[in-house]
């Protein structure tokens, strides 16, 4: 269910998931990055950070020139803050559209049923999703409102 598509969208903004409140920490990440404390993410060092996520050179390398808009071969906290909320953007963009998606009766809500179809042509198991299900459903009515889907913290899924 959100397993499988969730990880994807997940990883597609390298891996970095957002924080129990929704938000992705551009500040820690840049910070982490940034290894020589320089308050500039090199392409180096860039490179380092982004060796875990099984992207490519080239894919590296053009991310690199999507987040260091001012073309100056580095990224600033600027550049990195920006880049960060277009993904958290992109990030509740996929989630919207995974729940409208999987809302078939349009009633704005998820039953484990919906939940189970769409999650299954995903590739995901029936157990899984069961058990996702359940700890996304915080008030145990065995429907997921769209509030319980968005609030829920799906980062603790990419490694399940």
């Amino acid at each position: 269910m959100f397993i499988s598509y969730l990880s994807v969208l997940v990883t597609v903004v390298f891996g970095l998931i957002p924080s129990s409140n929704g938000k992705m920490d551009a500040a820690a990440e840049f910070r982490y990055a940034d290894a020589n404390s320089d308050g500039y993410i090199s392409a180096a060092e860039f490179r380092t950070y982004m060796m875990d996520e099984g992207l490519t050179d080239d894919q590296i390398n053009a991310k690199f020139a999507e987040i260091d808009t001012n073309r100056d071969g580095r990224i600033n906290r600027t550049e990195n803050a920006a880049i960060f909320q277009r993904w958290e953007e992109e990030y509740k963009q996929g989630l919207q559209e995974w729940f409208q998606s999987a809302d078939t009766n349009r009633d704005g809500r998820l039953s484990l049923n919906e939940v189970l179809t769409r999650s299954l042509a995903d590739g995901d198991t029936e157990s899984d999703t069961t058990v996702v299900f359940n700890a996304v459903d915080t008030n145990t009515d065995r429907m997921l409102s769209k509030d319980e889907f968005m609030s829920y913290d799906w980062g603790d899924e990419e490694d399940e």
